[in-house]
C-alpha cells in the first residue's frame, strides 16, 4: 500500500480525532521537544543556551495574494501595545499542527504562553472554523496558511490574523507534524498505561484497526496511536456492523487521551539524561518540527522547563470561548458552519494566561467577528476586509425571495370575419324587411362593429439576477 494513501485514510473524515484530541497531542510533542532539546544541545550539539530576542514590533503582514476590494489590513487593524510594558521573561508561541507531507491546511491551531519566572505553561486552542476578518470567501481560520502560499508567509499571516483575534501578535511559531507521537513512543521505548477498557475497532474503507486490551500493559508506537485515535467501539451482529460507544462517552474518552499523554510526556522526561534517548528524541524534533526559534534559544526555553521544575500541574489548557452559526458562501452558494468568539469571555480567558503586557487589553485590541440576525457579518473594528460580502448576500436573499411575477391569461381565440373584395369598410347587417304586425316604422340598417383582432400573447421572461462573482473556494 502506498504511505501516502495509507495517511490519507488516516486522517479521514469518517473517524476524525476532536479538536482537542489534536490539540493536546501536539503540545504533547512541543513539551516533550523543549523537555530534551536541553540536555541534547548542551550535551550532544555543545551549543551554548542564549536568551530568546522578541521584537519589539511585530513584522509586516505579507502582501495579500487576493483581492482586498480596495481594504487595506494595516488601516484594519494595528496591533496595540499598552502602556507599561512586557512582562520579564514571558513568551508566546502560535503553533500549529499541519497535515501530512507540509502542503495541507493548518490541522491545529494553538496560541500558547510560557511564563519563565512562575514556571506556568497555557495553551488555548482556536477552532478551525473560527471566523476572521479577512477578504476572501471562506473566512475560516485555517485557510490563512494555504491562501498565502504556505511555508513562511503562510505562517507569518496566520501569526498576524491570530494577532487580530486576541489582541498581540504571538512571537515566534512551531510547526509540528502531529503524527510524531508513535515515533516519540517508540523513542522512549514504550509508554507504561493502565488501559481502562477493551477498544475494539475496525473500518476497512480506511484501513484503520484499533484493538487494545483492557489493563496495565506497556504500549509500543502502533498502539498509542491506536488508543489516540479511538473513538468508539463496533462489532459484526448478524452481518452488519454495529457502532456504541464506551461508558462514559465522549468525556471519558478525553480523560483517558489526557492520561496518556501525560504519562507520554512523564517517560520522556526520565529519558533526558539518556544519550541514546536523546539522539533519537532530537532526531525526531528536527524531522516534525519547525520554527523561528533558534537552537540554542529553544535549549534555553528547555532547560529552563527543566531545571526550573515544570511540571503537568503547572500546565493548563484551554479553547477560545465561542458559539457556532452558520453564514453565505458566494462560491459554493450555500451555508457554511463557522464559529465565532465569546468576545468578553475571550479576553477575560486572554488576559489570565496568554496576554505578555502588564497592562490588561480591552475589547478594543481585539477584532472579532460576529454573525448578525439577518445573516451579513460584522467586526469589532467596524471594517470589514471582505467589502462584497454583505451587499451580495443581501441581493441573492432578495432575488431567492421576490415573488414570482403575475401574467395575464391569453385572450381567447375568436373565427376570423371572411375577406370581401371590396373596401375596408364596416359591413352593414339589414334587420328584418317583414315589419312585425302592426308596425308601420321604416327598415333600419345598423353599422356591425368589426371583430376585434387578437392581441400579441405576452411572452413573461424570469427576473434576473445580478450574476454573483466567485470567491475563493477554500475549504
Amino acid at each position: 500500500m502506498d504511505p501516502k494513501e495509507d495517511k490519507e485514510r488516516e486522517r479521514s473524515p469518517k473517524n476524525p480525532l476532536s479538536r482537542r484530541d489534536r490539540a493536546l497531542r501536539i503540545l504533547l510533542i512541543v513539551l516533550a521537544a523543549l523537555a530534551v532539546t536541553a540536555v541534547a544541545a548542551v550535551a550532544v550539539w555543545n551549543l551554548v543556551v542564549v536568551k530568546p530576542s522578541v521584537a519589539p514590533k511585530p513584522t509586516a503582514r505579507p502582501d495579500t495574494p487576493v483581492e482586498t476590494d480596495g481594504a487595506d489590513y494595516e488601516d484594519l487593524w494595528m496591533p496595540y501595545i499598552p502602556e507599561g510594558g512586557r512582562k520579564d521573561d514571558f513568551y508566546t508561541f502560535l503553533i500549529v499542527g499541519r497535515d501530512t507531507g507540509g502542503g495541507g491546511n493548518t490541522d491545529t491551531i494553538l496560541l500558547a504562553a510560557y511564563d519563565l519566572a512562575n514556571q506556568k505553561l497555557a495553551a488555548m486552542s482556536l477552532l478551525r472554523d473560527t471566523m476572521v476578518n479577512v477578504s476572501w470567501d471562506i473566512k475560516k481560520i485555517n485557510s490563512v496558511y494555504n491562501v498565502y502560499g504556505g511555508g513562511g508567509d503562510g505562517i507569518e499571516a496566520l501569526k498576524q490574523e491570530v494577532g487580530q483575534l486576541v489582541g498581540f501578535v504571538p512571537d515566534f511559531h512551531v510547526v509540528v507534524e502531529w503524527e510524531a507521537v508513535g515515533e516519540l513512543v517508540d523513542a522512549v521505548g514504550g509508554v507504561t498505561f493502565d488501559v481502562p477498557l477493551d477498544m475494539s475497532y475496525d473500518d476497512p474503507t480506511q484501513d484503520l484497526h484499533i484493538h487494545v486490551d483492557k489493563g496495565e500493559q506497556k504500549l509500543d508506537g502502533d498502539k498509542a496511536m491506536q488508543l489516540l485515535r479511538w473513538r468508539k467501539n463496533n462489532k459484526l451482529v448478524n452481518g452488519h456492523v454495529v457502532n456504541y460507544d464506551a461508558e462514559g462517552g465522549d468525556v471519558r474518552r478525553i480523560q483517558i487521551q489526557q492520561d496518556f499523554l501525560k504519562a507520554t510526556l512523564q517517560q520522556c522526561l526520565e529519558k533526558v539524561r539518556d544519550l541514546p534517548t536523546i539522539l533519537r528524541l532530537g532526531r525526531i524534533f528536527l524531522e516534525n518540527v519547525e520554527t523561528d526559534l533558534p537552537l540554542n534559544s529553544v535549549a534555553y526555553l528547555a532547560q529552563s522547563a527543566v531545571l526550573g521544575g515544570l511540571s503537568m500541574e503547572d500546565v493548563t489548557f484551554h479553547t477560545m470561548p465561542y458559539q457556532g452559526g452558520m453564514v453565505w458562501s458566494r462560491s459554493l452558494r450555500g451555508m457554511q458552519d463557522y464559529v465565532t468568539p465569546r468576545a468578553d469571555e475571550l479576553l477575560k480567558l486572554v488576559n489570565q494566561y496568554l496576554n505578555p503586557y502588564n497592562a490588561d487589553l480591552t475589547r478594543d485590541s481585539l477584532d472579532v467577528m460576529s454573525i448578525q440576525a439577518d445573516g451579513t457579518i460584522a467586526s469589532s473594528t467596524g471594517r470589514l476586509a471582505d467589502t462584497k460580502h454583505n451587499v451580495l448576500w443581501l441581493e441573492y436573499q432578495a432575488a431567492q425571495n421576490a415573488p414570482p411575477e403575475e401574467t395575464e391569461p391569453p385572450a381567447p381565440e375568436e373565427t376570423p370575419p371572411e375577406e370581401s373584395g371590396g373596401p375596408e369598410t364596416p359591413e352593414e347587417t339589414a334587420l328584418p324587411e317583414t315589419p312585425l304586425p302592426g308596425d308601420t316604422s321604416p327598415t333600419v340598417t345598423l353599422p356591425v362593429e368589426p371583430a376585434p383582432t387578437e392581441a400579441p400573447a405576452v411572452q413573461t421572461l424570469p427576473v434576473e439576477s445580478r450574476p454573483l462573482p466567485d470567491g475563493i473556494p477554500i475549504a
